[in-house]
């Protein structure tokens, strides 16, 4: 590339040699013209000090629209990164870890520009005082004149204070970091706040609590202010925000469950002042006409009602951003990129740092591997030794405000290492020992098989087996050793070393909430398993575990465990089967409790009961605490009235499958089947076609046929947490679908708890022309109106939306420009198929192995087919065409293929053969036409064919097209004449690329699935 920035004007002062490295780190999102006039602007400056600076662009939008841009500016001093995470706090920890070790990292926004000496001024600060940050100046500018009302109220007048103030807070929009100091305390921008705002806020104050924010008035940037802020409705929502992250922060910064109801009671009195006051000074503004005293009352009523609103759990989305495609991320040529996956080591810490070093030290010397220990606050002193452990091996550390127990913080971890792109986990115990040799093969084996859990054999210190795969006693819950271990639902893995692949543990979403220690390990593998997965004890690899040396009593004695352990492991053993077992089973278990819970206290030996009797009480209070979560599952249940079967279904995300329930108009047995991978739901639907068998639905779904007014009653009835609803842009099913959304939001109202609302959506016919076609009496305004208020009104009284195509996204976007609730594109694509895995067939010479696949019918255009390979001029040698599939002109195609030798006819086939013409073929040939009532939403052969690595060329019916089109293949216009067809498939059929090259554009999980999961997820509720 060329046209990058020299360095200009005499070189400013910095800092000393042998001086950290400075990154400035720029964020953007879709502002080319902003970005094209700050990147020339902070290179002259970082160019300008001693040692000269790195500017880091790291680009937040899916789509990578900054690469473009940042092609004029190729230098080794300017560095690229891809962040497709939607918000800013993923955008703001990606420059967080692109920075090296020691430097200095120095955030500005793409929509600021520096004045002159900002950089030098920041860097001369920072040298005087050596701060953990430095708080630079902002002043507004407008890029146009703004509302007098807006002048009045002061609403971009930003703070000032002496050069040396020091500050508890502060934006990253001109900010300098001690990226030591920052990773010694194990600080990160909460993913909570990406798109409400107040990550900053959160991260500063965080900050301020082990160093200095120290201001410098002369480090200046100009925020230019566009005209779309410049309204009284935007600076209002800016203050009501506000308000409301400055309560969230506080409430995530209180320690314990005490600090946070005081807190929240605080914030109650001040935010109810605060509306009061704001309230009289605009009675006052009224009363005197002042525009100053009037915009300023009101932006006081905005921030105390944003108080309030924060303190009772409303959140207000500033940064929510409209739904877009899936993009690949890469750099442009020239930009370096960020780190390439590999493995990630998780170690939760708790009092244990003495541990640690024995666990962790060559680890990542022997093996390519990011080490991160979470540690659960235990006490200031163990909270210094274990940062300053981390600084000097150079671990990253994630410093928790509380004790949030194992699971939760292993996910914590498991977050930052998959932010950083690790393409394996593994959660390690602090008394674990692995050597880098074992890692690298426990690493190799989980992307050999990206479905599995993996354990290594673990013994002793004296060399003895102390696990190598354990069970569970379906009767009675009780752990046992099998003589012959192999993977199923009662088997399970042990936490203490543990081996996941990046796309495993994104499916299964990690370790369940709510057990805090013990049996979140049973929880992740009976899903693991249910989820289609499978467990794995790899006998040849060899770890070792120092066992009880974080469980024992505080005395050490002998056998016996601390009060914690015997809490824990009665507790929790009914709380896995609350979450996880069919009722009949789950009331067995409570039947077996007493005798199961007196076995586990007496794992530690009689001899405790006499010296420490409280391990007893312990023992008792978690059997209480089990035996009341299991009868307020049973109690759920019965007021459900859901009869359940004898195998559980699979739990992901912590979604009960008693509160989530599908609703739709028609069923067939595809419906079915796909449930065993999906998230748990009842199912609840009005009609079946006519291949419908409910027993292809797994062991343990529920299924319930309803009508029209029994399925409202249902709904007002049962409290269900998620309900999924056909699609708004169904238009046979309108009137359904408002008195279903009515019947929730109207429950919702008067129980206090708020249902979200989900669809699918894959419609790519336009409703408007249905009608008319359906009704050609009715003229098309009237139509189109009919069809803009229908699915504008359902589709914003929905609070998630996940389209299967882009171009059913683009339909909905035609008659709902702006979305209420959170949208998201999952390009309906299947992984690679399993099948590959014996070979893809047979090279072929002249690569013009044609294949259809599909109904013979004219909607999936077989005629133009059959027309376009009549002009047989066109064909090479040895080109042959072969048609599978059957339908109404299966008399037709096999007449016109008995005279052609080239071509080849299979009605109907098994299953095994179809796997086989795909393996085989070169191109996959689907040509959808347009037939009044229908239109082809993705088309099931087509995904067949990318997930065999074939090369498609399709009708621009395919609501794929556009990704197509993205990724190489051939996309038509539906009425293409036929020599134009052909040409298109033979051009198709030359393309050099390889099979491998299309199987590396598919996603590695089927996207409906992960659609599923989006939708279904509780951590993803409005």
């Amino acid at each position: 590339m060329s046209g990058s920035v020299p360095p200009t004007g005499p070189v400013a002062a910095g800092l000393p040699a042998g001086s950290p490295p400075v990154v400035v780190a720029m964020l953007t999102y879709r502002r080319p013209d902003d970005l094209e006039a700050a990147v020339p602007a902070v290179l002259e400056q970082a160019r300008a000090v001693e040692p000269p600076a790195t500017l880091l662009v790291v680009d937040n939008d899916p789509a990578g629209s900054a690469r473009q841009v940042l092609q004029r500016w190729a230098a080794p001093d300017v560095r690229y990164v891809h962040e497709p995470r939607p918000g800013i706090a993923a955008a703001r920890n990606r420059a967080l870890d692109e920075c090296p070790d020691g430097a200095l990292l120095v955030f500005i926004d793409d929509d600021e520009r520096p004045r002159p000496g900002w950089l030098a001024a920041l860097l001369q600060t920072y040298r005087e005082h050596r701060p953990a940050a430095v708080v630079g100046a902002v002043v507004s500018e407008y890029d146009a004149e703004p509302d007098r009302w807006i002048r009045a109220g002061r609403f971009f007048d930003r703070r000032r204070l002496l050069t040396g103030t020091p500050t508890d807070v502060a934006a990253t929009n001109n900010l300098l970091l001690d990226i030591a100091v920052v990773r010694r305390a194990g600080l990160r921008f909460d993913d909570r706040f990406g798109q409400s705002g107040g990550s900053d806020t959160l991260f500063s104050r965080q900050l301020s609590q082990v160093g200095a924010l120290i201001w410098c008035d002369e480090a200046v940037v100009v925020d230019r202010v566009p005209v779309s802020r410049l309204t009284r409705s935007w600076v209002l929502r800016r203050a009501f925000r506000s308000g409301n992250s400055w309560v969230r922060t506080s409430v995530v910064l209180a320690p314990d469950a005490r600090a946070r109801s005081a807190v929240r009671l605080r914030a109650t009195g001040r935010g109810a002042v605060r509306t009061a006051g704001g309230s009289a000074r605009l009675a006052v503004g009224v009363a005197t006409r002042s525009l100053a005293q009037q915009a300023r009352g009101r932006r006081t009523l905005a921030r105390g009602a944003g108080m309030l609103a924060g303190v009772w759990g409303h959140v207000h989305v500033e940064y929510r951003r409209a739904p877009e495609a899936a993009s690949d991320g890469s750099a442009p040529a020239g930009v370096p990129t960020g780190r390439p996956g590999r493995l990630g080591i998780v170690v939760v810490n708790y009092g244990s740092t003495a541990l640690l070093p024995g666990a962790l030290d060559g680890l990542a010397d022997g093996v390519p591997a990011d080490v991160v220990v979470v540690d659960n606050w235990h006490s200031a002193k163990e909270r210094a030794a274990v940062a300053e452990l981390c600084a000097d091996r150079g671990w990253t550390l994630v410093a928790r405000a509380g004790n949030d127990g194992f699971g939760t913080a292993a996910n914590a971890g498991a977050d930052v290492l998959l932010g950083r792109g690790c393409d394996v986990l593994l959660v390690l115990n602090p008394d674990a020992r692995i050597g880098p040799e074992q890692c690298r093969q426990l690493a190799e084996r989980a992307r050999r098989q990206p479905d599995a859990l993996i354990s290594p054999r673990i013994v002793r210190p004296d060399g003895t087996t102390w696990f190598r795969g354990l069970g569970l006693d379906p009767r009675s819950g009780r752990v046992v050793r099998p003589a012959e271990w192999r993977s199923g639902p009662h088997s399970w893995l042990t936490g203490a070393c543990l081996t996941a692949s990046a796309q495993l543990w994104r499916r299964l979403g990690g370790f369940a909430d709510g057990y805090f220690l013990y049996w979140e390990d049973v929880d992740l593998s009976t899903r693991c398993v249910l989820a289609g997965g499978t467990l794995v004890v790899a006998d040849d690899v060899v770890a070792e575990h120092a066992v009880g040396a974080t469980q024992q009593s505080a005395d050490g004695r002998g056998r016996a465990k601390s009060r914690v352990y015997y809490r824990y492991n009665t507790r929790n053993r009914l709380v896995y089967a609350a979450r996880n077992l069919p009722t009949r089973q789950l009331l067995r278990w409570l039947a077996h409790t007493p005798a199961e819970s007196t076995a586990i206290l007496l794992r530690g030996g009689r001899r405790q009961l006499l010296a420490s009797p409280g391990v007893a009480v312990a023992a008792l209070r978690g059997t209480s605490e089990g035996v009341v979560a299991s009868l307020r599952e049973l109690l759920s249940r019965a007021r459900g009235g859901a009869r359940r079967s004898r195998q559980p279904t699979r739990r992901v995300e912590s979604v009960r499958p008693d509160r989530h329930v599908r609703i739709y108009g028609n069923v067939r047995t595809a419906h079915l089947e796909r449930l065993a991978a999906m998230s748990p739901a009842a199912l609840v639907y009005r009609r079946h076609r006519y291949d419908f068998d409910p027993g292809t639905a797994p062991a343990g779904a529920v299924l319930a046929r309803r009508g029209r007014l029994a399925t409202i009653g249902h709904l007002l009835r049962r409290r269900y947490d998620v309900v999924e609803l056909n699609e708004p842009m169904a238009y046979g099913r309108w009137l359904d679908l408002v008195a279903q959304v009515a019947a929730v939001r109207l429950r919702g109202l008067v129980t206090g708890r708020r249902t979200t609302v989900v669809a699918y959506c894959i419609g790519y016919s336009d409703p408007a022309v249905e009608l008319t076609e359906r009704w050609p009496a009715l003229p098309v305004r009237p139509a189109r109106a009919l069809t803009r208020i229908a699915v504008r009104t359902l589709s914003r009284s929905m609070d998630r939306l996940a389209f299967g195509t882009t171009g059913s996204l683009e339909l909905y976007r035609r008659y709902v420009p702006r979305a209420r609730g959170d949208w998201q594109v999952f390009e309906g694509l299947s992984a690679p198929c399993e099948c590959l895995a014996d070979g893809a067939g047979n090279p072929s010479p002249t690569g013009a192995r044609i294949l259809f696949l599909g109904a013979f019918s004219d909607r999936k255009g077989i005629r133009q087919l059959m027309q376009a390979w009549d002009q047989r001029g066109q064909l090479p040698d040895g080109a042959c065409l072969r048609l599978v599939g059957k339908g109404p002109l299966t008399d037709l195609v096999r007449e016109w293929a008995d005279d052609r030798n080239d071509v080849r006819v299979e009605v109907d086939p098994p299953r095994a053969e179809i796997h086989r013409a795909l393996r085989d073929a070169d191109v996959l040939v689907l040509l959808s036409q347009p037939v009044r009532g229908w239109r082809e939403q993705i088309g099931l052969p087509i995904l067949e064919g990318l997930s065999h690595g074939v090369r498609i060329v399709a009708s621009d019916e395919t609501g794929l097209a556009s990704w197509l089109e993205r990724h190489g293949h051939c996309v038509l216009p539906a009425d293409s004449p036929p020599a134009t067809t052909l040409d298109a498939i033979l051009r198709t059929a030359r393309d050099p690329r390889s099979r491998e090259s299309v199987l590396a554009d598919l996603p590695h999980t089927d996207q409906r699935l992960a659609a599923d999961l989006w939708l279904h997820a509780e951590g993803n509720k409005a």
